[in-house]
């Protein structure tokens, strides 16, 4: 056997079934076993099994089981390396589970009964790996079947999550709560906390949200279904705590939720999770049309938010959620805040701060819309604090100033026109065109209509643009004859005095249409 073999065979029992370690394992032994690793192992042994295939005396068990181990280990690290590279065609991992199985069949034959159902059980997940979901639940079902009289409790609790977990992804909730209650009641102590968080889930999608909500916040506070095992013994399992604190925001946010709901969760959620799942919270509620319960959930997650971009977007979202229950006041307090942010941070994130911009830009045109009658000065700071951080944006510019305009407030309808004119001059928008005569024109009108003496320096400054910008406008008569006789409103005389004559006997008099030709008779 010695000669066949050319390496001696230790066998052990684990978790997955018979394996069989090779004397030269200690070479390996505290490497980390890799694919090559794996495949270095594996053609030993293969060689070994080929050699000793003739010998009738020689029991290959431990050698497949061995192989199989191997095989089904390979598959995981390739499966791996598949998903990082994204190689949909790729067949490696698929083939080491065909090779595993069918090591593992011929086992599973010789086998003695106390040690077939952890080999069943690691057949069943290899067939469901490999997309063969009919094998594997006859397996599963198998081991049901056959009951405590052949298998310990843990492959029977295995046998019953598994066939849980099938019949919950098929949306059977009620006999999959079944299984897993069972299950549960089989399972080590390590082992039960996955098996609460699936009854968990099955109860939120029978519609029994309390009960759901509560067995989380069981898990949660219980160390000991937290914990899981490994080499060095039971430890807490940081991922699975993360996750279960996450689903607990979920589930919290599909009842009414409460501030004391929103504690809770801050309370259990892990210290380096802790944003995240408040963060989720919040979209989850604000989702789930709770705009109150989302607010609460975003000013308490902003407390744990640095300064930056991600603090921007929970001011941009609480501007909405405040809007939405009809606290202009408060989503323009939560604009203003957004716009100080991005003025001071800058946004780097090209996507996301281009989706924030449309987030904000949209709410002031809904509130525009919402207000169309009747503006407010809200809307218009609104507007304003926008601009402050996107100066450049015409249409946005163009609609503050008629904002500003509807409210009379003259002065900034006056500067938010010029800024408007100027933007549509070198735009090529093609409402640009439109936006530069209205713009030069109401500018006029808006300070003409300011009160004085600040409307004096406003309506000179208007006049000198609106010809500077469009000499042949269609009020640029009128705003000539305005622009001459502005002196003499100012109780210069002298100084209108010039202006009207020149104007007079100017080229817009000689050639001036009747419906101008007054202007010129009174100049």
């Amino acid at each position: 056997m010695a000669s066949a073999l050319a390496l001696t065979i230790t066998l052990s029992t684990t978790l997955t079934g018979l394996t069989a370690q090779p004397a030269y394992a200690g070479q390996i032994a505290g490497a980390k076993m890799d694919a090559n690793t794996h495949t270095v192992v594996i053609e030993k042994l293969e060689m070994s099994l080929k050699k000793a295939g003739e010998d009738e005396t020689i029991d290959l068990s431990p050698v497949r089981s061995r192989l199989a181990d191997l095989y089904s280990d390979r598959a995981r690290l390739r499966e791996m390396e598949q998903n990082e590279k994204n190689c949909t065609k790729c067949t490696g991992a698929k083939d080491d589970r065909k090779r595993a199985l069918s090591l593992f069949a011929d086992v599973l034959k010789e086998a003695p009964q106390k040690e077939r159902g952890p080999i069943m059980i690691h057949m069943a997940h290899l067939f469901n790996m490999n997309g063969d979901t009919k094998r594997s639940e006859a397996l599963q079902e198998q081991i049901i079947r056959e009951g405590g009289k052949f298998h310990s409790s843990d492959v029977l609790a295995k046998a019953y999550a598994g066939r849980g977990e099938r019949r919950y992804n098929r949306g059977q909730y009620l006999n999959s709560r079944q299984d897993f209650e069972v299950a549960i009641k089989m399972a080590s102590p390590t082992k039960r906390g996955p098996l609460a968080h699936r009854i968990a889930w099955c109860n939120l999608n029978l519609e029994e949200q309390d009960t759901a909500v509560n067995q989380l916040v069981a898990i949660l506070k219980n160390p000991a279904m937290l914990k899981r095992e490994s080499t060095e013994g039971a430890s807490i399992d940081i991922a699975f705590q993360e996750e279960v604190a996450m689903d607990l925001a979920t589930f919290v946010a599909r009842g009414p939720v409460s501030s004391r709901d929103i504690a809770l969760v801050e309370d259990l959620a892990p210290k380096r999770q802790k944003l995240e799942i408040l963060r989720h919270l919040a979209q989850e509620t604000e989702r789930l049309g709770k705009p109150k319960a989302a607010l609460e959930a975003w000013a308490l997650a902003a407390t744990y938010e640095p300064e930056g971009a991600k603090k921007l977007e929970v001011h941009v979202r609480v501007a909405r959620l405040r809007y939405n229950i009809g606290d202009k006041q408060g989503s323009l307090g939560a604009i203003q805040e957004a716009m100080k942010i991005w003025n001071k941070e800058n946004c780097t994130d090209k996507v996301d701060c281009e989706n924030l911009r449309k987030d904000v830009k949209n709410l002031i045109a809904d509130w525009n819309k919402a207000e169309t009658k009747k503006p407010t000065g809200l809307l218009l700071g609104a507007y304003k604090s926008y601009l402050s951080a996107f100066s450049d944006d015409l249409e946005m510019t163009y609609f503050a100033a008629e904002t500003a305009k509807s409210v009379k407030a003259f002065t900034d309808a006056v500067a938010l026109y010029h800024k408007a004119s100027l933007l549509a001059s070198g735009s090529k928008n093609p409402k640009a065109a439109d936006i530069l005569e209205s713009s030069i024109t109401n500018e006029v009108e808006m300070a003409e209509q300011a009160p004085k003496p600040q409307g004096y320096e406003l309506r000179q400054a208007a006049y000198d643009h609106y010809l500077r910008l469009s000499p042949k406008g269609k009020i640029n008569h009128s705003v000539r004859y305005q622009r001459a006789r502005l002196p003499y409103e100012q109780g210069a005389n002298d100084e209108a005095s010039v202006r009207l004559q020149s104007f007079a006997t100017s080229s817009n008099c000689t050639e001036a249409k009747s419906a101008d030709r007054q202007l010129c008779i009174q100049a």
